[in-house]
């Protein structure tokens, strides 16, 4: 099968597996009003299929390693159909939650595999653009989730969402299982030794120097991501009295930017090596948010031209870390994937929650002091790495597996 055929079908099934959260999120109100909940108990439909994604990182990452990617990817779709079937038909708010856990519990193998299935069949350069286009393709879920599912659930019923959900999970394991063929994979290594066990590997990970980076760049940039996505509605609500549908106007350009940066981070990976491209556009995103922190308040041109600078900087990185993730961890590639997307996870889900709490009353001078601070302990970190000595280290070939 052609590669460009691969990794499209890799793209979309991730992208399936994206929407759960984008294309339930604005039907909260109704669900809530048809089973009667709490808004604690509805917005927990939403937070606990996150933490059901990031626990099963750390279970699937070690499982696709020693028994191969398939084999995990294909039953964990069908529990993903499954679950979302039983997500539209949920009598009550509690069969819900636990449907939405099931649901977590099969999405989370779906980027996983995809990623490493690209690790394994792209190799150099093409590697490089196969991560860039990949990115792109999930960029655009927060685009399209939000309205897909008003349209849906507008249409009649909340569930239509989850049976698109499970429609949509069946192509994806038809064309998984029928048109995507797993790579010979590398033997283990010429030693005899006793395999590492499984938190041996994620020790590896870590401790790894270029693991390290980009699970530190990881989280940070993931924190601060959502910190904005999720305030930036109240900010400007609070600032400039915009509503919803003007704060949708203003998200449009920043994922276009984000989108269409994969294409410049591909060619500046082919120029100056993935490694030092993710240090130098990871400082842009560290400036950009600073800026952006610093201008928002002002007048509203200055946030959006800020706000789009950040877009495109962040589009440039994203793509860069799990290609040098692929890169460095030949023999243990799921495993440092499941580790990277654990991390940023919860970068994700605690990004909001702390903004939250520093952004209480209103007052962004304290919220932009916390994360400027968190960047720039970030810049120290990597500001290491940047020195002439250490950077032809990192530069030069490099000892894979921790």
């Amino acid at each position: 099968m052609k590669l460009k055929s691969t990794l499209f079908i890799l793209g979309i099934s991730a992208l399936v597996s994206s929407l759960a959260t984008h294309i339930y999120t604005p039907l909260l109100s109704q669900v809530r009003e048809l089973m009667n909940a709490s808004y604690f108990t509805t917005n927990l439909t939403v937070s606990i299929f996150t933490v059901a994604l990031a626990a099963m990182q750390v279970v699937y990452g070690p499982l696709v390693d020693a028994k191969g990617r398939k084999i995990v990817l294909l039953p964990s779709i069908l529990l993903y159909v499954a679950a979302s079937i039983g997500c539209a038909y949920a009598g009550n708010i509690y069969l819900l939650l636990a449907m939405r856990i099931l649901q977590g519990v099969g999405a989370a193998a779906i980027p996983l595999v995809a990623v490493t299935l690209i690790g394994d069949k792209f190799h150099g350069e093409e590697r490089v653009k196969a991560m860039g286009i990949y990115q792109t393709l999930l960029a655009v879920t927060p685009a399209i989730g939000p309205p897909l599912g008003g349209l849906l659930g507008g249409s009649g019923h909340y569930g239509n969402a989850f049976l698109f959900l499970a429609f949509s999970g069946l192509a994806i394991f038809i064309m998984n299982a029928f048109w995507i063929k797993e790579e010979q994979r590398p033997p283990a290594g010429p030693t005899t030794a006793a395999k590492p066990s499984i938190t041996q590997n994620f020790l590896n990970v870590v401790r790894n120097k270029i693991g390290a980076i980009v699970l530190a760049i990881g989280f940070t940039t993931n924190f601060t991501l959502y910190i904005i996505a999720v305030l930036l509605p109240t900010f400007l609500n609070n600032r400039y009295s915009m509503g919803p549908a003007l704060t949708g106007v203003v998200i449009m350009p920043f994922i276009v930017l984000l989108m269409g940066a994969s294409a410049v981070s591909i060619r500046l990976q082919s120029r100056f090596g993935v490694l030092r491209s993710l240090l130098v556009t990871t400082a842009s995103s560290i400036g950009a948010v600073v800026l952006f922190g610093s201008l928002a308040g002002i007048n509203f041109p200055l946030l959006m031209a800020s706000f789009l600078l950040l877009g495109f900087s962040l589009g440039l990185t994203l793509p860069m870390q799990t290609t040098l993730l692929s890169e460095q961890f030949v023999h243990n590639r799921a495993t440092a994937i499941g580790v990277y997307n654990l991390v940023r996870y919860f970068g994700m889900a605690a990004g909001p929650t702390m903004g939250g709490i520093l952004y209480t009353g209103g007052n962004d001078i304290i919220l932009v002091s916390a994360v400027t601070a968190l960047l720039l302990a970030l810049s120290a970190v990597l500001a290491r790495y940047l020195q002439p000595k250490e950077t032809r280290t990192a530069l030069s070939p490099m000892k894979t597996e921790g």
